[in-house]
């Protein structure tokens, strides 16, 4: 049981902090491409200067500017960091509970069918928050998978005070004071 609940934490805490990475990168993306807009749409005065010196340069600013506006609706994953940012904090709630969980498993204070019943409840409260929440086509990237993994462990090495070890080195962490399988199995089981 205990394995059980830690697997689901570290998955929680995998996609708490996955989301909060897509918040930042969807955060710049948008002022990025807010302030190239803006630029152009402002820039009067220089355009005369720009057009009159160098026009093929500015048609081209021109046209990557109506094309960023046109497609900009169809970019899914712009308009979607407050949706990232509130995943994060409640999946880190959730990671919380986990936690708490985890602990009173290991300290025999809980019973096994009690404590699988907790985990069934938080695996489907991790579940509902990405139905409440929906995004689409995330801007995720093998780094920033990576990131998170790293983040992860990081996050898990200081909350449980264990070292890094318990890892298997491809982003799988084992259950404090036990051997990792290496398993990627990352699903609670709940028969």
């Amino acid at each position: 049981m205990r394995d059980r609940a830690w697997r689901l934490l570290a998955r929680v805490k995998y996609h708490s902090i996955l989301c909060g990475l897509c918040s930042t990168s969807v955060r710049k993306w948008e002022r990025g491409v807010s302030a190239f807009l803006a630029l152009v749409s402002t820039a009067s005065v220089a355009t005369w200067v720009i057009w009159t010196r160098l026009p093929g340069l500015w048609a081209t600013i021109v046209l990557v500017a109506q094309i960023i506006q046109a497609i900009k609706p169809y970019v899914t994953f712009l308009g979607c960091e407050k949706n990232y940012t509130t995943m994060s904090f409640e999946l880190d709630r959730v990671y919380l509970c986990l936690r708490n969980l985890w602990h009173d498993i290991a300290s025999g204070r809980i019973e096994d069918e009690e404590a699988r019943k907790a985990l069934i409840r938080y695996a489907e409260k991790a579940m509902d928050i990405e139905r409440v929440y929906p995004v689409a086509d995330p801007p995720r990237h093998r780094r920033m998978e990576l990131e998170a993994c790293k983040m992860r462990n990081d996050a898990l090495a200081a909350d449980f005070g264990i070292s890094q070890e318990n890892g298997d080195g491809k982003g799988n962490t084992a259950t404090p004071g036990a051997k990792s399988t290496g398993s990627r199995q990352e699903d609670v089981e709940t028969t």
